[in-house]
């Protein structure tokens, strides 16, 4: 269809009878499109605005909390406890790197997934191991107040692997895959070293890396943490 705008004007002769008409009759299809793209760009810059300042409060206040814990932890080494805290912040820096969706401020999962792969395994003292990325299933659309929570957890259990399960390990090697079925998404990260002692429980008798993924998994995401061996993987499935 098109939009016009009309303009009309009469004549009258001299007894007040209505002798001739004027009419303008423009298309102005193209004005009213631009006007509608205009006030959609102003929704969506808002919308991004909104999210930003959404982020970067959350962000700032994960931060916080990350250097409070780090500042009660009785240590000597100031470098042992700023470097988890520089990684952290490392995770959280690989989320705004990603893209949202328009309006939505939904994040892919599997680039969410990739990019904190690459931060967290390039960022750790070599030698590195060989490292795979797998994905099935739909790419999981992550809410932007979820969304530093697995950035998160999935770069603190690639850290527990790297620093405590590759570290003697011939030929290391490092799989992370991403499921997604039934609006579930699934992310393991799975490799050849020696596991976890028999009994584990995170909850009781991990440390403050592998106490705050349990509390993103149960607070943050509503899901869960497990860690499993089998057939010479050790296997953590977030």
């Amino acid at each position: 269809g098109k939009w016009v705008w009309e303009q009309g004007q009469g004549g009258y002769g001299d007894a007040g009878e209505l002798s001739a008409l004027e009419v303008l009759i423009m298309d102005v299809t193209e004005q009213r499109r631009l006007l509608e793209q205009a006030q959609a760009d102003a929704e969506l810059r808002k919308a991004l605005l909104s999210e930003l300042n959404h982020r970067v409060k959350n962000n700032l206040a994960t931060i916080s909390s990350l250097l409070y814990i780090e500042r009660t932890k009785p240590t000597q080494d100031k470098n042992a406890s700023i470097q988890p805290c520089l990684r952290r912040v490392e995770a959280l820096a690989e989320l705004h790197a990603v893209p949202s969706a328009r309006i939505s401020g939904k994040v892919s999962g599997h680039t969410l997934v990739r990019r904190v792969t690459s931060a967290t395994v390039s960022g750790s003292p070599p030698p590195h191991p060989k490292v795979s990325i797998e994905m099935s299933g739909a790419d999981p659309a992550i809410p932007a107040d979820m969304a530093s929570g697995l950035a998160m957890a999935a770069s603190e259990l690639i850290a527990n692997a790297l620093r405590h399960g590759l570290v003697h390990t011939e030929s290391p090697r490092l799989c992370v895959r991403v499921t997604t079925a039934d609006s579930t998404c699934t992310v393991e990260i799975i490799d050849n070293g020696p596991g976890l002692p028999e009994g584990f429980d995170i909850a009781t008798d991990g440390g403050t890396g592998l106490n705050l993924v349990w509390f993103i998994a149960r607070k943050q995401l509503g899901g869960s943490v497990e860690f499993t061996r089998d057939g010479g993987e050790a296997r953590a499935t977030l």
